[in-house]
C-alpha cells in the first residue's frame, strides 16, 4: 500500500483530484479536435458507437469488484482477476460482432469504425481490472493517467485524424492500451506465482452483486443517448452529448474521495466519524464551488471550447450540473458503506448473508431508479428532445441519493455529511456573486473570472475555517517533500 501500508485518503485524494482535472482538460481537448475534424453527424456516431459499447460491458466489473476489496486487505490477487478478466471480455466480444453484422445497415455508423469498435471491449475489461488493483493499494500512482491516457490521445489523433471516424476510434484503442500497460508495471511485483483458481471460483459465484450492478448502471448510463440519437437524430445527440461532457466533469470530483474506500477495506471498515466528517468536508470544499462555476459560465464554456452550434445543449447542461452534484454524492455515500461492510472477508460467505449486507442494499437503489429512467426518457424526449433527457436524468438522481443517504444512514450519522457545508456555501457566495457582476465575454475574460474567482473563494475560505488552513499547510508540507525533497 501507500507509505507504511497506509492510504493517506486526502493526499491521494488531492493527487486524483488534480490527475483528474488535468485528465479532463485533455478529454475536453480531445472532444474539441474531434468536434472541429469531424462532422456533426460523425460526431453523433461517435457518441452512439460509446453508447452501443456500453451495453456489452455488463460483466466489465463482475470480478474486478472483488479484486479491489480483496486486494486492499492484503490478498495478492491481481495477476488472477487480470487473466479473469481478459477471458470474460470474449464473449460479449463476439456477440457485439454478430450485432454489428445484423444492424451495419441501420445503424448511422460508419461500418468499418463499427467492426473496430470490437477492439474496445476486451480493452476496457482489462483496464478495468488492472485499474481497480491500483486504486486499492497504489490509488495515488492513479494520478498520472492523464500522461499515459489522455495525453497519449491527443498525441495520436494528431497522426490517426486523416482516418476520420477510424482514427478516432483506433486512437481510443491505442490509448488504452498504453494506460494497460501502466497499471501492469505498477502491478509487477504484487503478482502471483499461479493462477488462484479456487479464488476466481468463489467470486464468480458472488458475482451476482456486481453483474446486477452492472446491468442497471450500464442500462442506464447508455439508455438516453441511444433514445436521443434515435429519436432526435445524431446532431442533437451531438448536442447532448457536449452537455454530458460538462456532467461527466462534475462527476468527477468523486475523486477526491476515491481513496476513502480502499482506505476503509485496508482498516477492516473502522473509521471515526470525525475522519470521515473530514474527507467528505475536504469533497465539498472543491466540489461546491465547481458546481457553481459551471452552471454560471456554462455558455462561455459551450460556446468557446466546441463553438456556438452546440449552444442548444446549454439549458440541458445546466438541468444536469445539480443532478451530477447528487448522483456523486450517492457514489460516495454507496462506496462508505461498502467500505464499512465485511461480510465478504471469508471467500464462503454465504447468499444469505450477502443479500442481507449493504453490498446489496446499496444496490437496490439502481432498480426503481432505472424503471423511471426508462419509461420517463421514452415518454419526454419526443416532446422536450433533449431537454427532457436531460430533466430524467437529473430527477432520477436525485431518488437515487436520497436511497443512498437512507442505507448511509444506518451506519453512520448525518453529522459528517452536513460539517462542510456551511463553510464551503458561504465562501462560494462572494465567488458567484463576482462571477454574475463581471459577466464576461470571450475567451480571456472568461478565464479570467474563473481564475479570480477561484482566487475569491480560497481566499474567503482559509479566513473563515480554520480546518481549510490546517489543510493548506500539511499540502505545503507535503508538496516541499516530494518536489524539493526537503
Amino acid at each position: 500500500m501507500e507509505e507504511g501500508n497506509r492510504i493517506r485518503v486526502r493526499w491521494s485524494g488531492l493527487l486524483l483530484f488534480t490527475g483528474e482535472n488535468f485528465s479532463l482538460l485533455l478529454g475536453l481537448l480531445f472532444s474539441v479536435v474531434i468536434a472541429r475534424l469531424l462532422d456533426k453527424a460523425e460526431l453523433g456516431a461517435w457518441f452512439l458507437l460509446g453508447g452501443l459499447i456500453v451495453y456489452f460491458e455488463i460483466f466489465e466489473k463482475a470480478i474486478p469488484y472483488w479484486g479491489k476489496r480483496d486486494f486492499a486487505r492484503g490478498f495478492n490477487i491481481a495477476k488472477t482477476s487480470i487473466i479473469s478478466a481478459l477471458l470474460i471480455s470474449v464473449i460479449p466480444m463476439c456477440v457485439y460482432l454478430t450485432f454489428a453484422y445484423l444492424t451495419a445497415d441501420a445503424l448511422a455508423i460508419p461500418k468499418d469504425g463499427l467492426f473496430l469498435g470490437a477492439a474496445l471491449i476486451p480493452t476496457y475489461y482489462v483496464r478495468t481490472a488492472a485499474e481497480s488493483n491500483v486504486s486499492a493499494r497504489y490509488p495515488h500512482k492513479l494520478s498520472l493517467r492523464p500522461v499515459f491516457f489522455d495525453l497519449a490521445k491527443l498525441l495520436l489523433i494528431l497522426y490517426l485524424y486523416i482516418y476520420g471516424f477510424v482514427g478516432v476510434v483506433a486512437t481510443v484503442i491505442m490509448a488504452n492500451l498504453l494506460y494497460v500497460a501502466y497499471c501492469l508495471k505498477i502491478l509487477r511485483r504484487d503478482f502471483e506465482t499461479g493462477f488462484n483458481k479456487r479464488w476466481l471460483v468463489k467470486r464468480l459465484k458472488q458475482s451476482w452483486i456486481p453483474l446486477q450492478r452492472s446491468i442497471i448502471t450500464n442500462i442506464r448510463k447508455a439508455s438516453d443517448l441511444v433514445i436521443v440519437g434515435v429519436m432526435s437524430g445524431v446532431s442533437q445527440l451531438a448536442s447532448y452529448g457536449i452537455a454530458l461532457i460538462f456532467y461527466n466533469l462534475m462527476k468527477s470530483s468523486k475523486s477526491l474521495l476515491n481513496a476513502l474506500y480502499p482506505h476503509m477495506l485496508s482498516k477492516r471498515g473502522r473509521i471515526n466519524e470525525r475522519e470521515l466528517s473530514s474527507a467528505i468536508k475536504f469533497y465539498y470544499i472543491f466540489a461546491i464551488p465547481m458546481l457553481v462555476g459551471i452552471m454560471l459560465l456554462a455558455d462561455n464554456f459551450v460556446e468557446l471550447i466546441f463553438g456556438s452550434r452546440y449552444l442548444k445543449g446549454v439549458p440541458s447542461l445546466i438541468v444536469l450540473m445539480p443532478g451530477a452534484f447528487l448522483a456523486t454524492m450517492s457514489l460516495i455515500l454507496d462506496n462508505i458503506v461498502r467500505g464499512a461492510e465485511n461480510v465478504d472477508e471469508s471467500l464462503d460467505v454465504s447468499f444469505r448473508r450477502l443479500a442481507k449486507s449493504g453490498l446489496w442494499f446499496v444496490e437496490l437503489r439502481r432498480y426503481f431508479s432505472l424503471a423511471v429512467f426508462l419509461i420517463a426518457t421514452l415518454a419526454l424526449v419526443p416532446v422536450m428532445g433533449i431537454l427532457g433527457a436531460a430533466v430524467v436524468r437529473a430527477a432520477t438522481n436525485i431518488l437515487s441519493f436520497v436511497f443512498s443517504l437512507a442505507i448511509y444512514l444506518r451506519y453512520f450519522s448525518a453529522k459528517p455529511l452536513l460539517t462542510g457545508i456551511p463553510y464551503t456555501a458561504a465562501a462560494t457566495i462572494p465567488m458567484a456573486l463576482f462571477i454574475i457582476l463581471f459577466n464576461p465575454v470571450g475567451f480571456l475574460p472568461t478565464g479570467t473570472a474563473v481564475v479570480l474567482g477561484a482566487l475569491i473563494y480560497f481566499a474567503v475560505l482559509l479566513v473563515i475555517d480554520k480546518e481549510t488552513r490546517m489543510l493548506s499547510r500539511v499540502v505545503y508540507r507535503e508538496l516541499r517533500i516530494k518536489l524539493l525533497n526537503r
